[in-house]
């Protein structure tokens, strides 16, 4: 495994140094890891967010499972892990890859996920919030979504040729950034790219969040009704903490059969905003509920 200097202090080069020797020295003791952090993926590579630290600076990995043909490879061929940070007032973030390898085996693989553990120790754990973008289908004036610009601040350059805005996640704090994940449009073996790039007000994701649930109806007028879920599904993701967005999932997983999950997800509706209660019991979207006990108990209509 290489040590790459690219953007990086003497000082930080050197404690990574030793954060790699470090992660060598226990890799017997790495077996069974735990579930992965978020992903995004174009042909067999791999994206994961490792964690947020203050501000706009978030801890990334980028591992490529096959790009020398190897389809079947339980290990990334090749892979880099780093540092994105963008200073207030930037246009442009600044990125540091500490661990980079290629033609990696089991070794390289693991001390990766070592480091990424250690990330999160030394202040790069803290979960974000994930909006993916499906490449289509989206209704009439909602397209916008897939564009970077409709997040910039500071002018960020237009999307590359050839690709489009996959997925963006915010910090968990109101810093006003996004990194932007572009996947290629093509299944030609192009490679990720990221932007981390500033937002033109902190938070973005609540009003991003709200044009998912308009295009998710939208779209459900249109008669495209799994379409309309997987867009509720990510108002959801990206605003967890907006009632307004787990009100309109609950209705679409309603809308599309879904008892369960629909109750589970007005239970988190209602325990961030109960005055939502008497609405939910009014609203048609939920009439397939009306005589289960568990929704009626969830809107105060009963014991």
């Amino acid at each position: 495994m290489e040590l790459v200097r690219f953007g990086v202090t003497r000082e930080t080069a050197s404690k990574a140094a030793g954060i790699k020797k470090a992660a060598a020295a226990v890799l017997a003791a790495v077996a069974a890891m735990a579930s992965p952090p978020p992903t995004a993926h174009a042909a067999r590579e791999e994206f994961r967010v490792v964690g947020w630290g203050k501000g706009c600076r978030v801890a990334v990995g980028v591992y490529d499972w096959g790009r020398f043909g190897d389809s079947e490879s339980q290990t990334p061929a090749v892979g880099r892990v780093g540092l994105l940070s963008l200073k207030p007032g930037a246009k442009r973030a600044v990125a540091r890859w500490v661990l980079r390898w290629r033609d990696g085996g089991l070794s390289d693989w693991k001390a990766a996920l070592e480091f990424e553990d250690r990330l999160k120790k030394e202040g790069y754990g803290a979960p974000g919030y994930e909006e993916p973008l499906a490449a289509g289908p989206y209704a009439a004036g909602f397209a916008e979504l897939l564009s970077s610009s409709a997040l910039s601040a500071l002018g960020t350059p237009r999307l590359p040729r050839g690709y489009r805005l996959a997925q963006a996640d915010y910090p968990p704090g109101p810093a006003a950034c996004a990194l932007l994940i572009l996947a290629p449009l093509s299944g030609n073996g192009d490679a990720l790219k990221l932007r981390l790039a500033a937002t033109a007000s902190p938070s973005p994701r609540f009003r991003r969040s709200q044009a998912h649930v308009l295009n998710a109806a939208a779209l459900f007028k249109e008669g495209k009704v799994r379409e309309a879920l997987r867009e509720s599904a990510v108002a959801a993701s990206a605003a967890p903490d907006d009632a307004r967005a787990l009100y309109a999932h609950a209705a679409f997983l309603c809308l599309n059969g879904d008892i369960e999950a629909a109750l589970a997800e007005l239970k988190r509706t209602f325990a961030l905003d109960p005055s939502l209660r008497p609405k939910a019991w009014a609203d048609l979207d939920f009439d397939i509920l009306r005589e289960d006990p568990r929704f009626r108990r969830l809107t105060g209509q009963g014991t």
